[in-house]
């Protein structure tokens, strides 16, 4: 079963480096990566070794398979270090609580027209009392797949198809609807 699942991952990926990335091929690698990852966890789930961490790291370890499988130096192209001036450093994380204020606000406003449904995330998310564990779950581990993944791999490629509007936007588009959830 591994070694299909790593099979076709091997196909999609090497069309990926071929051609230029579409929309089409991106939702496929998304839904492929998430489909594993998900298959995974519900694998450990019923052989009851699903806890915690083990959901975040098989995520990293697909992430990190797509990427290998995309050439040695990929993952080195995608964490490149770039100089930014601390005036500029400092404007954009300025833009970014501008932008937390902008999203309470669009998340206040959806909950009055969209309101969460009762016991909707009962059981859905891991509560740990470690706050080490807590940040690793729910900010490291899944912000570095997923930058690796949509950053670095999607919006990377969509680059060599699209206008720059359109492959952030295409791109954003898809790490929102891969989140799945309007909450």
């Amino acid at each position: 079963m591994l070694n299909m699942m790593l099979k076709k991952l091997y196909n999609l990926i090497n069309t990926i480096n071929i051609d230029p990335l579409n929309l089409k091929k991106a939702i496929l690698l998304c839904l492929f990566v998430e489909g594993t990852w998900f298959a995974l966890d519900w694998f450990f789930y019923r052989i009851n070794l699903s806890f915690g961490i083990l959901p975040e790291i098989l995520f990293v370890a697909v992430v990190m398979i797509a990427v290998r499988m995309m050439g040695r130096d990929e993952l080195r192209r995608i964490l490149v270090w770039r100089n930014i001036p601390i005036p500029l450093f400092a404007g954009i994380i300025i833009m970014f609580f501008g932008f937390e204020i902008i999203k309470s606000e669009l998340n206040n406003m959806l909950q009055n027209l969209l309101p969460v449904p009762d016991g909707f995330f009962n059981g859905l998310l891991y509560k740990s009392n470690n706050v080490f564990l807590i940040i690793l779950l729910n900010a490291l581990i899944p912000g570095f797949a997923e930058e690796v993944l949509f950053r670095g791999i999607i919006a990377r490629r969509f680059y060599r198809a699209y206008s720059p509007i359109k492959a952030i936007l295409l791109s954003a588009m898809l790490f929102g609807i891969m989140h799945k959830n309007p909450w």
